[in-house]
């Protein structure tokens, strides 16, 4: 059921919601300003009494405490083996102190959440110093030119990864204008033969910069170096993807991609190797076309001579390097082409799948001659690829070949830590948060799940009962797929993959949850939200993903009347099923049984968000689109009328209309919220679209929607006895 994770459309999706309509990209410093814009909000008025009441209220964190996030960061304290610090790529650092039966964020508000890589300093005397690196350049930023989401630098710990600092010789406090290197930072790792200094190395867009004063001060020794060059970092043919490793005797080797550069500007490519983490011998071999993506490494723990290099060329690329010394013309190393030995399991998900270089994992094993990769799965070769015949799946999608979970793990892989008293144990970070085993050498390795509050996990919806009944809600999440609960912090799977809309009907007697580009099931759940029949829902459409596809993560809504009858956005398109009920179970391909297409906005649209009304006896559709606008139609007892187009005000041309919600008493009101940055963000109407009055308020620092006010994502109307509250999420 579902798809495997497609991550180029959930960018695109993103980028989408923010850029300005006008100039198609996101504004220089967004993020920045609008954090610092939003803290001088006053955070409730004297004369709203009702607000402060709300905000009074007992509010109860309900997880989920056992669904964890994309993880990239992941180390095991070498002075205590029960601490294990952990790195979200959007939830922060987190640390266990009981083997991730417990988790503590660390991360404070302020700081910078999107964790890409950690490293402790291996020295003795000074292994309560820890580093972690920020900036996800693929995988978690919006794919606007000049415009994705970064990060801010290196932040550095003193007392053992408790209180983090960021180091202000990486930092601009502009994470969204790229300024520096350090937005982008893939891998750390410090010298352990330099007693002397602290010698801390990183790979960041661009090159490998070293720092021997512990990050006060940083030179580049590989790459294009651009801490020196203060042109448009856009502009400038660096390497895009960078890795680094060193061995225990201080040996180095480093990566730099051949996307962005071009060879007329003198930039290096390859593969490098040096003694001195200074000067650096280019080791390649011939075939250049195999280092066009991202390129990960790891020495052999049983032969330090040896390193592997896992490569992405638009194709998996496995070599393996033996150093065998100096000679009178260089460096002598053979290099061996691993690649026929790959793993080849088969689709749909059992293929070595990197996604772009999004998700890529090597690791040798620490006393056996065993090697680790990772793209989508993990996999294992107890004879580090020598032959394919030792090659065993043992982790990420289930070894079933469908799209499921592993038992206890979690598809795409970026990082493995190993015990050090105990290297059979070992730990696993993924985009489902971390993994445990205590036997990593196993052709079937068992898995247990750490999340054990450790909330790292990314939503795009949550559904509640409607019939208020009891506590059961649903919800959709990044590469998490739906879980639901009832009343629990602790939620239930109920489909894997990524997740979308969800719905849930009265009394419980359906759930209805959706894939990316609105792939829609009707689950049947029992008391323990165990699943024991579906139906897939979404209808047959000759053009789907086509002409005319549904959106990344894609509305529709039940008739809060009748849950048996849906209404669905398709690109353009409004689509209308009368009885849901009567789809039959068991199937898995989109179906026509009572689908029926009732209007279509024009060509250049695409439907992006939808409200539903009771008036009277009719029940009134509003569908709001990409290109600001706004349309109605009527369903009277299965007669649509004509779409017509609200006079929605100019200010709204080309804008993501990201909610729309009615006044449950007085259908003739809605409110309406616009995603994009420097619009403005909030409207209402009280005759039923023939006028509209921005409410947008203080949240826009000027008039027109200009300047730092945030990204509105929802915005909804909540009446009370006497007043009605508005109410708006934003990103910040």
């Amino acid at each position: 059921m579902g798809r495997a994770e497609q991550v180029d459309a959930r960018l695109q999706y993103t980028n989408n919601l923010l850029i300005n309509p006008r100039t198609k990209n996101l504004p220089p410093n967004i993020i920045a300003r609008e954090r610092a814009f939003v803290q001088q909000i006053p955070a409730s008025s004297s004369k709203k009494s009702r607000v402060k009441k709300i905000a009074k209220y007992d509010w109860q964190p309900l997880g989920p405490n056992n669904v964890g996030g994309r993880t990239r960061a992941l180390a095991i304290d070498q002075n205590n083996e029960s601490v294990i610090m952990a790195g979200g790529v959007s939830g922060g650092i987190w640390r266990s102190e009981n083997n991730g039966n417990s988790w503590q964020k660390i991360t404070s508000p302020l700081q910078m959440h999107n964790i890409t890589c950690l490293v402790q300093d291996p020295r003795d005397g000074h292994t309560n110093t820890w580093y972690y690196g920020t900036g996800e350049i693929y995988g978690n930023s919006a794919s606007a030119t000049g415009a994705p989401f970064r990060g801010d630098g290196i932040f550095k710990s003193t007392d053992g990864g408790n209180t983090w600092n960021i180091l202000q010789s990486t930092a601009s406090s502009t994470p969204h204008q790229f300024d520096l290197p350090f937005n982008y930072c893939w891998n750390l790792v410090i010298n352990p033969t330099n007693l002397a200094q602290q010698e801390l190395y990183a790979a960041v867009f661009g090159g490998i910069v070293r720092s021997v004063d512990g990050g006060t001060t940083w030179a580049t020794v590989l790459g294009y170096d651009l801490l020196e060059n203060q042109e448009d970092l856009n502009q400038i043919p660096a390497p895009f993807f960078t890795d680094i490793c060193v061995t225990e005797s201080g040996v180095f080797y480093a990566s730099l991609s051949h996307t962005i550069p071009r060879e007329e500007f003198g930039v290096l490519h390859g593969v490098f190797r040096s003694e001195d983490g200074v000067n650096w011998t280019k080791i390649s071999p011939d075939a250049a076309t195999t280092f066009s993506r991202r390129i990960v490494m790891d020495y052999a723990k049983t032969n330090e001579n040896i390193v592997y290099f896992l490569m992405d060329g638009g194709f998996p690329v496995l070599l393996k390097y033996e150093y065998i010394g100096a000679n009178g013309q260089g460096l002598n190393g053979l290099w061996q082409d691993l690649t026929p030995n790959l793993p080849d399991f088969k689709p749909p998900a059992g293929e070595l799948n990197f996604q772009g270089s999004y998700n890529m994992l090597i690791k040798s094993h620490p006393t056996e001659n065993a090697l680790y990769i990772g793209g989508t799965n993990l996999y294992l070769s107890t004879d580090a690829f020598q032959s394919n015949g030792q090659t065993y799946w043992v982790g990420g999608y289930d070894q079933v070949n469908d799209f499921s979970q592993y038992d206890g793990h979690h598809a795409d892989q970026h990082a493995l830590a190993f015990y050090p008293s105990d290297p059979r144990k070992m730990l696993s970070g993924h985009d489902g948060g971390v993994s445990y085993t205590s036997d990593n050498l196993a052709d079937t390795i068992s898995w247990t799940s750490l999340n054990n509050g450790y909330i790292t996990s990314q939503y795009y919806s949550v559904s509640l009962n409607p019939s208020t009944t009891d506590q059961l809600m649903a919800g959709g999440m990044q590469d998490n797929g739906t879980f639901g609960t009832i009343g629990t912090t602790n939620w239930s799977e109920i489909v894997g993959g990524d997740g979308g809309y969800t719905a849930v009907t009265n009394y419980n007697e359906h759930i209805y949850i959706s894939f990316p580009f609105s792939e829609i099931y009707r689950m049947h759940i029992n008391d323990d939200l165990d699943t024991y029949n579906f139906a897939r829902v979404d209808p047959y459409r000759e053009d789907t993903n086509v002409t005319n596809p549904y959106l990344f993560v894609n509305p529709y809504l039940l008739d809060p009347n009748n849950p048996n009858r849906m209404y669905l956005a398709a690109g353009n398109e409004i689509w209308y099923n009368s009885n849901l009920s009567q789809i039959p179970t068991g199937r898995q391909n989109p179906t026509t049984v009572n689908w029926r297409l009732v209007a279509k906005v024009g060509p250049q649209h695409q439907i992006t968000a939808l409200a539903l009304a009771d008036e009277l006896d009719r029940t009134v559709l509003l569908v709001g689109t990409n290109q600001g606008k706004i349309f109605k139609i009527i369903n009277k007892e299965g007669v649509f009328t004509e779409l017509l187009m609200l006079n929605t005000p100019q200010s709204m041309q080309g804008a993501y209309v990201s909610s729309i919600n009615f006044n449950e008493n007085a259908a003739s009101e809605f409110v309406c919220s616009l995603s994009n940055y420097e619009v403005i963000s909030i409207y209402r109407t009280t005759d039923g679209g023939d006028h509209f009055q921005s409410i947008s308020g203080n949240l826009e620092e000027f008039d027109d929607g200009s300047g730092s006010g945030p990204s509105v994502r929802w915005v909804t109307i909540l009446p009370l006895s006497d007043e009605n509250l508005y109410l708006a999420g934003t990103t910040a």
